[in-house]
């Protein structure tokens, strides 16, 4: 009990005391935000393996990304492939999980569901500048075609509230359809040590 209350300090605290291969560690406090749970790593995770979902089995199935997981008996990086699996309530939407750099190495957090909320409006103004990086993004479904040719899909994304807040995509009609109208979607660029938010807009 002692050992692990020392490792468990030296994790939080970046100690050089965890700078070996694998350890395994769980944190039972949570404040609203993702626990890095699992193992440990100091080898970087290899790039994601691009993956054909194919068609879904049926409507109310969400595709959950594969992902990179350390085997430490094999002293090695193994990759779990993706799969369909049926959503859980209605409005359920997939945070893939990933792997995140800390001071003692790579952390696994795990993949949740999440609750896709009514739809935001299409957010315009000044950019917004974060310290901290997006999570990756929501493995969505379009439900659907559009309503009508004058609407187009508005993928989903993460934004900035004091934390970070996952908006649920939609159709959206365009303010002023026209040959070749579409959605240029925002995005999250990394400039100057922020990460700087490009809001999306009609073309």
């Amino acid at each position: 009990m002692k050992i692990a209350k020392i490792a468990l300090l030296a994790a939080l605290s970046g100690s050089p005391a965890l700078l070996f291969a694998d350890s395994h560690f769980g944190i039972g406090i949570n404040f609203g935000i993702p626990v890095p749970t699992g193992v440990v790593v100091m080898e970087s995770p290899p790039p994601v393996v691009v993956e054909q979902a194919g068609p879904a089995p049926g409507p109310n199935f969400i595709w959950i990304g594969g992902h990179w997981a350390w085997k430490g008996h094999w002293r090695r990086w193994v990759w779990v492939r993706g799969h369909w699996e049926v959503r859980p309530f209605v409005s359920a939407a997939w945070a893939p999980g990933h792997w995140v750099q800390t001071r003692s190495g790579w952390a696994w957090v795990d993949g949740q569901w999440v609750a896709q909320q009514a739809p935001p409006p299409v957010p315009t103004g000044p950019e917004v500048y974060v310290d901290q990086a997006p999570p990756p993004p929501v493995s969505e479904v379009v439900y659907g075609p559009p309503p009508g040719p004058e609407f187009f899909w508005i993928g989903g994304f993460w934004g900035w509230s004091g934390g970070w807040v996952w908006h649920p995509g939609h159709y959206e009609r365009h303010p002023h359809f026209h040959a070749g109208a579409g959605w240029e979607p925002g995005r999250w660029e990394h400039r100057g040590g922020h990460f700087v938010w490009l809001a999306g807009h009609w073309r």
